[in-house]
């Protein structure tokens, strides 16, 4: 394919899964990554290729040695810093390798891509000698809001209702809606986030945000 800057680029099995996955996280994509898997499905020319594409399309600028936002994305360094100082993981590829396999036989396709990730926590130096691994059952000495998207593909709802039941002093706020996280997707979520921050005040039990846009339902 060929992007609008005359860049180009080769859409394989792995790279298509990446993208997938990434497009999964934000539900107001999902109309656009249709039509980009459709021109897939269908061998459109490079150049419509590339135009649908370039949005999804994040390996042409994830190595670039300029810094500053917009330029840069540094996930490299940001997700290991956290993701492996703060847990444990053996010290051979092979684990991972292995493990990826067991995790795609089950959750395929995403499974082995989720897996591999965090493979470069094998050869992690560092870690965290205070990090906090429990109880989660103590009573805060403020409230805590638990939001969980319903259909959230990178972290389950069902997780956002076990911590809420494992922390005494917690209230889950649940939102009907689609992709990773709830910032900017329910504005009655925003709202129920900012009281929270501003003054400490819980939504009530069992409250429900919806989502506004919901995705293939029109402008």
């Amino acid at each position: 394919m060929t992007f609008p800057d005359g860049s180009t680029g080769e859409v394989n099995y792995s790279n298509l899964i990446g993208m997938t996955l990434g497009a999964l996280y934000d539900s107001s994509t999902w109309e656009d990554f249709a039509r980009a898997l459709a021109d897939l499905e269908s061998q459109v020319g490079a150049q419509q290729l590339g135009v649908r594409l370039q949005a999804f399309w994040h390996p042409m600028n994830t190595y670039i040695t300029k810094r500053g936002f917009p330029h840069y994305f540094n996930g490299l360094e940001s997700f290991p810093g956290v993701a492996c100082a703060d847990s444990d993981n053996p010290r051979t590829y092979g684990a991972w390798s292995a493990a990826a396999d067991a995790a795609e036989a089950q959750f395929a396709p995403f499974g082995r891509i989720w897996t591999w990730a965090s493979s470069i926590c094998a050869n992690w130096a560092f870690s965290d000698a205070d990090r906090y691994t429990g109880p989660w059952t103590h009573a805060t000495s403020n409230p805590v809001l638990v939001i969980g998207n319903q259909f959230d593909p990178a972290t389950r709802y069902q997780n956002a209702q076990f911590v809420s039941h494992l922390l005494p002093n917690s209230r889950l706020l649940t939102v009907h809606g689609w992709g990773h996280t709830s910032l900017f997707l329910s504005q009655c979520a925003d709202e129920a986030q900012t009281r929270y921050l501003v003054d400490l005040t819980l939504p009530a039990p069992g409250t429900v945000c919806q989502q506004d846009h919901v995705p293939f339902s029109g402008p």
